[in-house]
């Protein structure tokens, strides 16, 4: 009996034992050394062909800003605007051109995307449709042309505004224009007149030096290969550059993160110097597709955004569930469009590093730099996560709502974002540049609002059965191992003490 008991008592310590070294420490072990595995970006891994082909197609919508009182902003005054959408487009993406390295810690790509209108997403709006909106040329040129004429002689600049003025109002081109959405977005309208206009301009003898050091001929040149210009017109059939980003072979938190872009590691736009700790122009983060394995709540999700000339960052909201699947979500910290008075590192997106009074307002941030010097500014949807300052110059926006944020809910083992929508907006920084007649009436700066737009995707069913095959059930055994050894070696030293006790009875 004595030998029974001591056996019951060294087995169930050795079980329990051995329940806590399996449960705890190998299977996780090698639960975590497969996840790592599998989420290389690399090929032969299990999101090696997700990565290189997007296995769904990615919607974007957008809603454009129609402007209802046209007289009333040409003399000045406050805006009333009117959302008209959603005009949805089916958003496809593959990369091409991919190097690999023999230490595989490294690869390079470049990502055709191409955009396809949807009518079904589309609520019975059509391409077709017209809208009225700012002159975004118009604008431009005032714009690029007054800071080309800084410190020029008054002949000149007089000489320079007459042309200009002459010459728009002869092909009746001003500060509004009404085009129809497939124009404005994606197919672009002819601007080839406005070309024309810069070339005669730039052949007067009095500006011709001042535009050959601006480079105006090479730009003219560029342009006229495809005049026709639309807001998004260059991101069709088209690819942002060569990115460079790691694959996680040798450290799983370099899954996907971009180490460069065009073969920089610094981005060129934003002045503040990089041994002052900017932050400006840094390229962090991944493209926003997927994330390292294993996110944790304290991080900053960081995320490249080519269009935006920077990056931003999602900082963790809370735990939810996506279709019965445990998700961390992640949000647009409101730190990224913060005022550079109350977040002091957002200094180096000023105008003017210098000078506060350059800085813009919450949630905006300009965004000429890496677009030709067009005075365009970026920021949330319906100027989410602002002060309010922008909508008070405004009529017709509605109060921001969560349906204008962007998030990520994010599956935290395998870092695969299942539902994410990135949501910005599309303004104008409209003010009265230079001389041209139609912007002089225009007594105070205003963050124009053109569109704003949607950019999500949600994996389908298919997708979300295979992680539960792939990696729910593992995890379900993982645990049932553990607990069912923890549990009979429990039963079997209580066995042993039952005996116990009852020998002694």
């Amino acid at each position: 009996m004595k030998r029974t008991i001591i056996g019951l008592s060294v087995g169930g310590g050795f079980v329990i034992a051995l329940g806590a070294i399996l449960g705890w420490v190998v299977l996780p072990h090698v639960f975590e050394s497969t996840v790592k595995k599998e989420t290389l970006i690399v090929e032969g891994s299990t999101l090696y062909p997700i990565w290189e082909e997007a296995p769904i197609p990615i919607n974007m919508k957008f809603w454009i800003f129609n402007i209802l009182n046209q007289d009333e902003v040409l003399q000045g005054k406050k805006p009333i605007l009117e959302e008209i959408g959603p005009f949805a487009y089916r958003e496809m993406r593959k990369k091409f051109n991919i190097q690999k390295f023999d230490n595989e810690d490294l690869i390079r790509y470049k990502e055709l995307k191409t955009f396809f209108y949807e009518p079904s997403l589309s609520n019975g709006n059509t391409e077709e449709q017209k809208v009225t909106t700012i002159n975004l040329i118009y604008v431009s040129i005032a714009k690029i042309i007054e800071d080309a004429l800084a410190n020029t002689n008054e002949y000149i600049v007089n000489s320079v505004w007459n042309f200009l003025n002459s010459r728009f109002e002869s092909i009746g081109e001003g500060l509004l224009m009404e085009r129809t959405v497939a124009e404005l977005l994606y197919n672009g309208w002819d601007i080839s007149p406005y070309l024309k206009i810069i070339q005669d301009l730039c052949s007067q003898q009095f500006i011709s030096t001042l535009c050959n050091s601006l480079g105006a001929g090479d730009i003219l040149e560029e342009l006229g290969k495809n005049p026709y210009f639309g807001l998004f017109s260059r991101n069709n059939n088209s690819d942002e550059g060569e990115f460079a980003v790691g694959t996680g072979y040798s450290n799983y938190m370099y899954t996907g993160k971009i180490m460069s872009w065009k073969e920089d590691y610094l981005l060129p736009y934003w002045d503040r110097p990089w041994d002052e700790g900017n932050y400006c122009n840094m390229i962090n983060g991944t493209d926003g597709t997927r994330f390292h394995p294993f996110i944790e709540e304290h991080e900053r999700i960081y995320i490249y955004q080519a269009d935006l000339c920077r990056s931003v960052f999602l900082e963790y909201e809370r735990d939810t569930t996506y279709k019965g699947i445990n998700v961390k979500r992640f949000v647009l910290s409101p730190n990224v469009g913060e005022s550079a008075l109350i977040y002091p590192e957002n200094i180096c997106f000023c105008s003017n590093i210098s000078d506060t009074s350059t800085c813009l307002q919450a949630p905006a941030t300009p965004v000429d730099r890496c677009q030709y010097g067009a005075p365009i500014v970026g920021s949330t949807a319906h100027f989410f996560d602002g002060d309010g300052y922008y909508l008070g110059l405004l009529e017709g926006l509605s109060t921001p709502n969560i349906s204008h944020q962007t998030y990520a809910e994010i599956e935290p083992i395998t870092g695969a974002p299942f539902s994410a929508a990135k949501r910005a907006q599309v303004n104008i920084d409209l003010q009265a540049y230079g001389r041209l007649q139609q912007l002089q009436n225009i007594s105070s700066k205003i963050i124009f609002p053109m569109l704003w737009f949607e950019e999500g995707a949600d994996l389908p069913d298919e997708i979300i059965e295979a992680y539960r095959k792939e990696v729910l059930v593992p995890l379900q055994a993982i645990e049932g191992v553990r607990w069912a050894l923890v549990s009979l070696g429990i039963l079997l030293v209580l066995a042993a003490i039952f005996i116990f006790i009852f020998k002694r009875n």
